[in-house]
């Protein structure tokens, strides 16, 4: 009983972890957005959705929700585009070669 109690004790700690990092990359995002942010919002949201998702909670659909959302995103959408622009040089230079 005293180990679940632990394991369940555990188990909250981490998703608050996670959540506290999802709402610090969602700052970031606001502030100063990155490939880097996004790509860490995509995974920490994938994550939460797992957790929720895996524990019956309807949470599991907010986080789907927003990780849907950053591909609609403007931000998002253009430091894809930039990400896309600066690959194709090495692509191309590839392809050369």
């Amino acid at each position: 009983m005293e180990s679940e109690v632990k394991q369940g004790a555990l188990k909250e700690l981490k998703i608050d972890m996670l959540l506290a990092r999802i709402q610090s990359f969602e700052r970031a995002l606001d502030e100063e957005p990155t490939n880097e942010v996004v790509q860490n919002l995509m995974q920490l949201y994938n994550k939460a959705i797992e957790y929720y998702s895996a524990l019956g909670d309807e949470r599991h659909h907010d986080y789907l929700l927003k990780l849907q959302g950053l591909f609609t995103d403007k931000r998002v959408q253009e430091i894809a585009k930039k990400e896309l622009l600066r690959a194709e040089p090495e692509e191309e230079s590839k392809m050369v070669n």
